[in-house]
């Protein structure tokens, strides 16, 4: 009985301890996050055909949910978008990563298939205005060889995109010049 009655305070005393810090994320940190939800489909159009991406969003930010050994770490705030995009049959990764930090500045990190824009702190980036066919997006990154790099070389790589922090990603352009834009969200 002293067993089980130590156990379970042991137990308890784990469960009811809170983290040594927690990071989360906040509202305008969020609504970068709000351009999809989890399912959904996006087409991207180009004279040379059609591109479809299926959004798979994923959001950690409420530190009551998570299970493990709250006394002995710290908890940071994260959202990602890992989606793939399929482009002539072949899969092509692309994903937005947030995270809060330790001094709860917000970083980001966005891919497409190995061209890295590595961690820039919110709201330090500026944000841009971009026309793509009739639409102007004033809230948008642009990603091109001036600011990331590539880690891996391939035809699928692209020279430029552009993520929206309202819309997601807008517009992307492979090696070999053909150039997609944001055509319609099939929500899930």
């Amino acid at each position: 009985m002293k067993k089980f009655s130590l156990s379970l305070l042991i137990l308890i005393t784990l469960i009811s301890c809170d983290y040594n810090s927690v990071h989360l994320l906040d509202e305008d940190d969020l609504a970068w996050m709000e351009a999809y939800e989890n399912g959904d489909t996006v087409l991207f159009a180009s004279t040379e055909g059609m591109d479809t991406m299926f959004v798979s969003r994923t959001i950690h930010n409420n530190s009551h949910l998570t299970v493990g050994l709250h006394c002995f770490s710290d908890y940071y705030g994260n959202a990602l978008f890992d989606n793939t995009i399929i482009h002539h049959q072949e899969k092509i990764s692309q994903s937005f990563l947030m995270v809060c930090t330790y001094n709860d500045k917000t970083q980001i990190a966005i891919d497409f298939n190995n061209r890295f824009w590595d961690y820039h702190l919110l709201p330090k980036v500026k944000l841009k205005d971009v026309e793509v066919g009739d639409s102007v997006y004033h809230d948008c990154i642009i990603i091109d060889s001036l600011n990331s790099h590539v880690i891996r070389e391939s035809d699928l790589n692209c020279v430029f995109l552009v993520w929206s922090k309202s819309k997601g990603l807008i517009q992307y352009k492979y090696q070999n010049g053909e150039t997609y834009s944001l055509y319609k969200i099939l929500p899930n």
